[in-house]
This record gives structure tokens, C-alpha cells and sequence, in this order.
């Protein structure tokens, strides 16, 4: 036998000696100890499988729930939101019919008080804005403007409304805030304001010492 055939015979019974040392001899209470917690684990297993079951189920369930109350509340508001645009529809005939543009003012103004109690009441409110502090969870300023009659960061001017439902901000109001003036602007407003006053009083004595000469010469030609 050549040293190249020994060499895997020795190699296969190495093998066969490895497989041989991973083995382990238990005793016939601990196998039976063993085959009973496979058992109870194929048990937890399967209920593992059923609660995973259950599980989808009963979100496929809740999500089908949602859209269906989405739907219902959908379809509340625009039986509410029916009658509004019918009066906008009888405004407008009545108006054509009549050519009336005051009587078509009132009645939008009316559809408009009737448009705002229906969303009042459903929660909807309107986000203050003039005179009060600008608050970012409520408001977007859009410009900031030097004010010496309001405090820093007071709103002067909505451009826009906003909105808000219960404690859900819907659009925030879109305003413009004031911030105090520059102590070097105030300062050479002040000078310019001095400066002005002082060259009014010169004008006013310069056209003083005029009108005393010409009364002056006045005199003297007669």
C-alpha cells in the first residue's frame, strides 16, 4: 500500500473518532425528561402560531372598523354640509332672479355664520392673533417690523387664519410680529429730530430778520 492510499484511510478513521467523541449516552429517565419537553414545546409552539392567527385577525378587524367609522363620519358631515350648499344654491337663484347684490350679500353672510356654528360645533376653533404674544406652536410669522407701540414679538397683523381641533393644531396663523427698534436707530431718529427743530429755528429767524429790514426800507422810502 503506497503512502498516498494510507494516508485517507488514516483521515476517514479520525473522522470516524471525532463522530464518535460528540456522541452522549443519557440514562433512559433523563431521554424521557427530554421527548416530554419537545412535547410541551410543539404545544407552545402551536399556540405560538394560533395568538400570531388571532393577532391578525383582529387587526384586520380593527383596521376594516376604522375605515368603515371614517366612512360613517364622512358621510355625517357632508349630510350636514347638504343643506348649506342648498342655500347657497337658493342665494344665488334669488339674486338672478331679482338682481339684487345687497340681498345676495345677506344671504351669503348668513350661509357663511350658518358654515362656522356647523364647524364650532364639531370643535373647530379660530387661533387668536391680534394683540397677543406670537406663540410658534400657534403662529408662522411671515415679517417681523419695528412697533414702539406694541411689546417684542406682538402680533400686529393676521394674513392668514388659523385653525385649530380640540388640542390639534390644524394651520397655523400666518402674522406678522413686532420687535423693538435698534438703539442707533432711535438715537439718530433723536439727532435728526434735533437737527430738524434746530434748522426750523433758524428758517424762522432768518425769515424774521426779513420781514424786519423790509419794514425797515418800507420807512425809509417813505
Amino acid at each position: 500500500m503506497t503512502e498516498k492510499e494510507h494516508k485517507p484511510k488514516e483521515e476517514e478513521e479520525k473522522s470516524k473518532e471525532k463522530q464518535q467523541d460528540k456522541s452522549v449516552t443519557i440514562s433512559l429517565e433523563e431521554f424521557n425528561a427530554l421527548k416530554e419537553k419537545s412535547k410541551q414545546a410543539a404545544v407552545y409552539f402551536d399556540k405560538l402560531l394560533r395568538l400570531q392567527a388571532e393577532f391578525d385577525n383582529t387587526k384586520k378587524r380593527l383596521e376594516k372598523e376604522k375605515q368603515e367609522f371614517v366612512k360613517f363620519a364622512e358621510a355625517f358631515l357632508i349630510l350636514e354640509l347638504i343643506p348649506i350648499m342648498e342655500d347657497f344654491e337658493r342665494a344665488l337663484e334669488s339674486a338672478n332672479k331679482k338682481n339684487d347684490i345687497k340681498s345676495l350679500k345677506k344671504g351669503i353672510e348668513i350661509i357663511v355664520k350658518h358654515l362656522k356654528n356647523l364647524l364650532a360645533k364639531r370643535g373647530l376653533k379660530e387661533i387668536e392673533t391680534l394683540s397677543k404674544p406670537f406663540d410658534p406652536t400657534l403662529h408662522e410669522a411671515l415679517l417681523q417690523e419695528e412697533d414702539e407701540e406694541h411689546p417684542e414679538n406682538t402680533i400686529t397683523e393676521e394674513y392668514q387664519k388659523g385653525y385649530s381641533l380640540g388640542d390639534k393644531v390644524l394651520r397655523h396663523a400666518k402674522v406678522k410680529i413686532s420687535k423693538k427698534k435698534d438703539k442707533r436707530d432711535l438715537e439718530q431718529k433723536k439727532q435728526k429730530e434735533e437737527g430738524g427743530e434746530e434748522k426750523k429755528a433758524e428758517q424762522e429767524e432768518e425769515q424774521q430778520q426779513k420781514e424786519d429790514k423790509r419794514r425797515i426800507d418800507d420807512k425809509e422810502e417813505n
